[in-house]
């Protein structure tokens, strides 16, 4: 099995990609999530580990813009599984405090870290990389001026030094998708992702969510981008939503609700069955 993963070697997708799929025959990077994407859309990978979440700043927009790109929906590639991951982050570097000039790291991270590097290191520039990895790349590259934030893998794979470690101190996670261009299934589906869209007109949102509470089913995620994000040309204020359901989406009860919740909206794609992982 091929896994691709966001970001290159050493990122945190990397790091989930690696320990969710120890037997893997090989770990190629996507640079983001849309370069994931291409590379299961190519044959080129089986899987493709993607990030969606994070539990202190919330859903990684980009990931759903993929998601609910007609590409994505329109093809036979679904959500497998979601991986979680414990998010320790460091500060990676070769130079002394002192002599740092600038940080290099996803935007993520360092918003995490906005007020420690303020406090700690207030004459650094922080800019923003593609992913965790590319910017302890940047910090290697630069020994004498520059720091990464980012994980133990990363110093470990690019030479640098953890110069402060632990630098969240509390808990905090990111979930990652699996998505699979043949998804299997070892055990029953925990949860299921739908895409849909909504008549605009008042209440519309309201009339689903009460389909699915007649029925008991629990919405664990609900986001919503604009409508721009799933074709060309631009509907103002039309929006396509994505949300996670608790249940198997291929259970007959559940089947029979999205049936109901497919009447009350424009178009509704199921668009994943999977189950749930806690990773170290």
């Amino acid at each position: 099995m091929r896994i691709a993963y966001f970001g290159q070697e050493g990122s945190f997708a990397y790091e989930a990609a690696t320990q969710a799929f120890p037997r893997a025959h090989a770990f190629i990077p996507g640079v983001n999530s849309r370069g994931v994407l291409k590379l299961l859309y190519d044959r080129r990978a089986d899987c493709g580990v993607v990030p969606i979440e994070n539990s202190s700043e919330g859903t990684i927009s980009e990931t759903i813009d993929v998601l609910i790109g007609s590409e994505f929906t329109d093809s036979r590639f679904r959500v497998q599984e979601e991986l979680t991951l414990p998010v320790r982050l460091h500060l990676l570097s070769n130079a002394q405090m002192g002599q740092i000039q600038k940080i290099y790291s996803h935007p993520v991270p360092l918003s995490h870290l906005d007020e420690w590097l303020k406090k700690n290191l207030p004459n650094a520039r922080c800019i923003h990389t593609f992913s965790t990895s590319e910017g302890a790349i940047m910090a290697a590259g630069e020994p004498y001026t520059a720091a990464a934030i980012g994980n133990e893998a990363a110093a470990k794979i690019y030479g640098l030094k953890i110069l402060k470690s632990g630098l969240i101190k509390k808990q905090n996670q990111t979930h990652f998708y699996v998505i699979a261009r043949k998804p299997t299934f070892h055990t029953a589906p925990q949860k299921g992702a739908i895409c849909f869209g909504l008549p605009n007109q008042a209440g519309s949102l309201v009339t689903l969510l009460l389909v699915l509470a007649k029925a008991k089913i629990n919405l664990t995620r609900i986001i919503s981008r604009p409508l721009a994000k799933r074709q060309k040309g631009f509907r103002p204020n039309e929006y396509v939503f994505w949300a996670d359901l608790e249940g198997n989406p291929r259970d007959p009860n559940v089947i029979n609700v999205l049936r109901k919740a497919k009447s009350v909206t424009t178009f509704l794609e199921v668009l994943g069955a999977y189950r749930t992982r806690q990773l170290a």
